[in-house]
C-alpha cells in the first residue's frame, strides 16, 4: 500500500464526502435537477477513485478506510434528506440501511478487513437506483421492486466473504 495520502483517488473520496452535504441541501430545498446531477457526479467519483487507485497503484490505508465511509455518508445523508422532505419513505430508508449496516458493522467486526466483491458493487448499484427514484419522486412501487436485488446481492456478498475467510 502506498503511504502517500494526498493523491487523485483520495481527493475524489473527499469530494464525494463534500458532495454528500451539497446534495442534501438541494434535496431539502427540492431542487431535483441539481440533486440528481450532483448525485450522478458523486457516484461517478466512487467508481473513478477505485479504478484510479488500482490503475495508478495509489491504494492507501486512508482510501481503504474512508472510501466506504464516504459511500455510507452519501447514502445516509441522501436518505435523511429525503426523510426530512417526505417521511413516508421511512420504510424504504430502513430497508436500505439494514443490509448496509450488517455489512459495515457485523461482518467487519467478525471477519475484519475485506474487499468489496462484485456482489456488493451490484447491491450498491441498486441502492443508488433507489435513491435516484426517490429523488425523482417516481412511483413508490418501482422503488420497492429494487429492494429485493439489494438484499439478494448483499446476501451473496456475505456468503462470498465468509467463504474466503474459511479458506
Amino acid at each position: 500500500m502506498n503511504k502517500k495520502i494526498i493523491n487523485i483517488s483520495n481527493s475524489l473520496t473527499l469530494l464525494r464526502l463534500i458532495l454528500s452535504l451539497v446534495i442534501s441541501y438541494f434535496i431539502i430545498t427540492k431542487n431535483t435537477r441539481m440533486s440528481l446531477i450532483l448525485l450522478l457526479i458523486a457516484l461517478s467519483t466512487d467508481w473513478i477513485d477505485g479504478f484510479l487507485a488500482r490503475r495508478l497503484k495509489q491504494k492507501t490505508r486512508f482510501g481503504a478506510i474512508f472510501d466506504p465511509i464516504a459511500d455510507a455518508t452519501l447514502i445516509s445523508l441522501v436518505l435523511l434528506s429525503l426523510l426530512i422532505v417526505d417521511f413516508s419513505i421511512v420504510y424504504i430508508a430502513i430497508l436500505i440501511i439494514i443490509p448496509r449496516t450488517i455489512t459495515a458493522v457485523l461482518i467487519r467486526k467478525i471477519i475484519g478487513n475485506y474487499s468489496a466483491t462484485v456482489y456488493s458493487k451490484i447491491a450498491a448499484f441498486f441502492i443508488y437506483v433507489i435513491l435516484f427514484l426517490l429523488i425523482f419522486e417516481s412511483n413508490i412501487f418501482y422503488t420497492y421492486l429494487f429492494i429485493l436485488p439489494v438484499y439478494t446481492f448483499s446476501f451473496m456478498h456475505w456468503i462470498r466473504i465468509s467463504s474466503q475467510q474459511i479458506h
